[in-house]
């Protein structure tokens, strides 16, 4: 699976998980709202049963006090009553919606409500009451009249009671769902997102120790140190591991022969100027922290450029490559030797003295002398030298010294040859 591929299946998971939580919410929500909802409709059903019953008592009431006076103002009661229970009856219609068991109720209802209407409407043409009035007629219309009625109340009361049970149900639901959605987004909601959390940060914490891992190597590989195992994912990370690793071996390698192959001049084996200035730069800093004085020897090889023009350039290389043999042969193997380019040549000695460095002199001259004794040589090996002290009591930098033993050799030089402006000859 690559590194990608699960970045961005951890990275979905707070997404899913979010996604899960705000789902449920809307969902508890909704049937909170509908829970809501239904109980508002409970309610309204049974307000509405109780203002039908209301509407029949005043239509009653009303005819009554007409029968008994004939006073026409106790019919409004009667009007306001017939006219208020068609809308309520109209209203509870409404409410009950598309169940036809409450439909049928509600039928039955009007049915009734009518009847007792219409038996109402028959009294009050018996108003007033009196010796003439049909008595035996007004008792049982109003017999009649009393058992539609309480037939009317039982049915309203059946109505009722089923209304008030469904709004005990509607009231747990709406419980039920106020807890879900507490739970869902209280408790639910912020668990999830930060058991999601906790995974993502697990894996950055476990990708951010690969990535380290990673940069490790790269260390080792910079500073030359052997690497160590690669990882064997296959991911990219494990794949860049382990080119690291065999990178690494390989440039270890490369590196140790570029390093050898940059410091080191290719004609002489010796160090090259940019082999000799930075060692000789870290033996300055190790005798200022010993106070140990330090010599440096600037040589200049006599006669190059007259050898080249005369013998040619391959005569010239000859006579470089002598020239560090004799220096080797001369110097201790703790001498620091360099050349610095063409037929200059440079020796620091350690811990050194001036009367050290004389008795360095006079070994290289009775060398030069060994080597110019022999048969048959196309040109005499001849060196100009001059010497510089390095006092750690007065620090100077490795530029002076060079410097300074330059102009001792050209000093010297000069003295010796007036007429060409060369100093002294080690010969």
């Amino acid at each position: 699976m690559s590194l990608r591929s699960k970045i961005l299946a951890v990275m979905a998971i707070p997404v899913i998980v979010l996604g899960i939580a705000t789902g449920a919410l809307l969902r508890a929500r909704q049937q909170t709202t509908e829970a809501l909802d239904a109980e508002r409709n409970a309610v309204a059903v049974r307000d509405s049963l109780d203002k039908i019953l209301v509407d029949l008592t005043d239509a009653e009431t009303g005819s009554r006090g007409y029968v008994l006076t004939g006073e026409p103002s106790f019919l409004e009661p009667y009007t306001h009553g017939a006219e208020a229970l068609h809308g309520d009856l109209q209203t509870l219609t409404g409410l009950i919606g598309g169940d036809r068991a409450a439909e049928a109720e509600i039928a039955e209802l009007r049915v009734l409500a009518n009847q007792r209407l219409s038996l109402l409407q028959t009294i009050q043409l018996l108003a007033p009451v009196s010796g003439l009035t049909n008595h035996s007629q007004l008792v049982s219309e109003m017999s009649r009249g009393k058992v539609v009625m309480d037939e009317i109340r039982v049915l309203v009361a059946n109505a009722e009671s089923e209304a008030a049970s469904l709004l005990r149900q509607r009231e747990r639901g709406l419980d039920a769902s106020r807890r879900v959605s507490f739970l869902v987004g209280v408790i639910g909601m912020p668990l999830g997102v930060l058991a999601s959390l906790i995974v993502v940060m697990l894996f950055v914490q476990h990708l951010a120790g690969r990535i380290v891992r990673t940069e490790e190597i790269g260390r080792m590989m910079e500073a030359g140190l052997p690497l160590r195992e690669p990882s064997t994912s296959e991911d990219e990370l494990g794949r860049l591991e382990r080119v690291l690793v065999q990178s690494g071996t390989r440039v270890g390698e490369l590196q140790g022969e570029l390093r050898r192959m940059g410091t080191t001049d290719t004609l002489t084996r010796l160090m090259n100027r940019r082999g000799f200035l930075p060692t000789a730069e870290h033996q300055l800093k190790v005798a200022n922290r010993t106070h140990q004085p330090v010599a440096l020897m600037f040589l200049d090889l006599d006669g190059l450029k007259l050898v080249n023009d005369a013998l040619g350039h391959s005569v010239g290389d000859s006579m470089i490559t002598e020239a560090a043999f004799v220096l080797r042969e001369t110097f201790r193997s703790s001498d620091l030797i360099g050349r610095m380019g063409g037929d200059e040549f440079c020796v620091l000695f350690a811990a050194d003295s001036y009367h050290a460095a004389k008795i360095a002199l006079t070994r290289l001259k009775n060398a030069v002398d060994v080597a110019n004794a022999q048969e048959g040589r196309p040109f005499v090996l001849s060196f100009s030298a001059g010497v510089a002290f390095y006092d750690p009591e007065v620090p100077r930098t490795l530029d002076d010294l060079i410097a300074e033993a330059d102009e001792q050799m050209y000093v010297r030089k000069r003295a010796k040859h007036p007429d060409l402006g060369t100093a002294a000859v080690v010969s």
